[in-house]
């Protein structure tokens, strides 16, 4: 039953210092976070002494920031409580979804470990992968969204989220799953990594407007439901709980999971917005004008028109740069999430 408190015992109530208390380190995670770390900056070193514009100092920071956010979220109270109390539980996998995932994002992982391979290892094995039209297709922003959508459903509906409640490994590939499903979603929405896809800024925010309506009827599920869900939360011992308190702490988490997607949806929707407007003010300072005799001159040097748009150091990313330094997805469409370095 309790597969994450200490060997089977039960938490105590809420206090402050309970909650400093609850931390519980697992070995197997430690040593995966701190590899993790290693390889970014023994990668991001390399990168470093490649040619072309190199990325942001800030990037690491946030890679390493999220691996300690990840730790937070997996071995701190979030775990503990979360095996007893639904609000806490959901609480932690937002904290996943919404703030583990997008910083990880922002560290530019793909892009890192990529560029600090073995150039032959990079040329044999990696790119011909990035490249390829399977990942093209799988990296499609609204099927990246289905399938974030489709692992919220199945974990929460099929019998997964309870079972998760009583099992270490299942509990663990639960929090795998949401971490690999944020963290492709993010990826393709606003990231800096090897999306292959040239994703307009159109098209993400169709996809943010079409995720609406689906996390918000799984989050009514929960606040709505005549009876607790999860009967594993029922038969826990007080003051935990009882039917009465396991469908408190359900309607609570259904706030829980509600509140963090509206206000990220909001904040989506701007950041596209603004890149989009941006992008397309960069674009049209490379339309041609026409000059007092009609005739069309082109802001850039015609000479310069076979080049006018160059890859960036990240190749697998499938932008491109503008003579002025700003980020396109392609020539002529609108800009990714960030748009100038």
């Amino acid at each position: 039953m309790f597969a994450h408190t200490g060997g089977g015992a039960v938490p105590a109530p809420f206090t402050p210092g309970a909650l400093l208390e609850g931390w519980d380190v697992e070995p197997l995670l430690m040593v995966g976070v701190a590899w993790l770390a290693i390889a970014y900056l023994v990668c991001w070193k390399r990168s470093r002494a490649l040619p072309g514009p190199p990325l942001p100092r800030w990037r690491p920071l946030a890679f390493l920031g999220g691996l300690g956010l990840l730790l937070i979220a997996t071995d701190g109270p979030f775990d503990r409580y979360g095996d007893v109390n639904m609000a806490v539980h959901m609480g932690q996998h937002m904290v996943l979804l919404y703030l583990v995932a997008p910083v990880l994002v922002a560290g530019a992982p793909l892009t890192v470990l990529r560029n600090g391979l073995h150039p032959r290892v990079r040329k044999r094995w990696v790119d011909p992968v990035v490249e390829s039209r399977m990942l093209r297709a799988l990296s499609d922003p609204m099927l990246v969204a289905a399938c974030y959508l489709g692992v919220l459903y199945a974990t929460h509906f099929t019998g997964w989220y309870n079972a998760a409640l009583g099992n270490p490994a299942i509990h663990d590939a639960e929090h795998v799953a949401y971490l690999v499903a944020g963290f492709a979603l993010w990826t393709v929405l606003v990231g800096h990594d090897g999306v292959v896809v040239p994703r307009s800024a159109a098209r993400r925010i169709a996809v943010v407007f079409a995720m609406i309506v689906p996390m918000t009827v799984l989050a009514v599920i929960f606040i709505v439901a005549p009876n607790p869900l999860y009967p594993a939360y029922v038969d826990e011992p007080a003051p935990w709980g009882g039917r009465a308190a396991a469908l408190a702490a359900q309607r609570v988490a259904g706030g829980v999971m509600w509140l963090p997607s509206v206000f990220v949806t909001l904040g989506l929707l701007a950041w596209l917005s603004v890149a989009w407007y941006r992008t397309d003010e960069a674009t049209r300072a490379d339309e041609p004008i026409a000059d007092a005799e009609g005739a069309s001159e082109s802001v850039v040097d015609h000479r310069e028109g076979a080049g006018r748009f160059e890859f960036v150091r990240e190749p697998q990313q499938g932008r491109f740069v503008t003579p002025g330094g700003r980020e396109v997805d392609g020539p002529g469409q609108p800009v990714g999430a960030e748009g100038s370095r």
